[in-house]
């Protein structure tokens, strides 16, 4: 129970630490004329914030003994499955834009 209490407690830490990011994003790293790097990160950010509060909601019910909620709305649409689609997306993304810089910018040794 002490995990569902200090999730519930850091929760809006993390929703400040996301919103400063977004800033960051926005502020030093998006460019004109639509500013895509922030709709990523906004992405990113709120898909990150959405499955950690399905699971802090998932383990208050248990811990009060609440029935678990099905995470499938109207029938057919699962946001918690299409948010964890999302971000894993956007991470392979990045992993995939490390990777191709990375070689770039390996120091060489000079010929002498």
């Amino acid at each position: 129970m002490e995990s569902a209490i200090f999730g519930l407690l850091y929760f809006p830490y993390k929703a400040k630490l996301a919103e400063q990011q977004i800033n960051e994003v926005n502020e030093y790293i998006a460019s004109p004329p639509d500013y895509k790097e922030t709709f990523e990160e906004c992405q990113y950010q709120y898909a990150t914030l959405g499955i950690a509060a399905w699971e802090l909601a998932g383990k208050l019910r248990k811990h009060v003994n609440l029935p678990q909620r099905s995470s499938i709305i109207n029938g057919d649409w699962n946001p918690i499955s299409s948010m964890e689609s999302r971000k894993s997306e956007i991470e392979l993304q990045r992993r995939s834009k490390r990777t191709n810089i990375l070689p770039i910018m390996t120091p060489t040794t000079p010929q002498c």
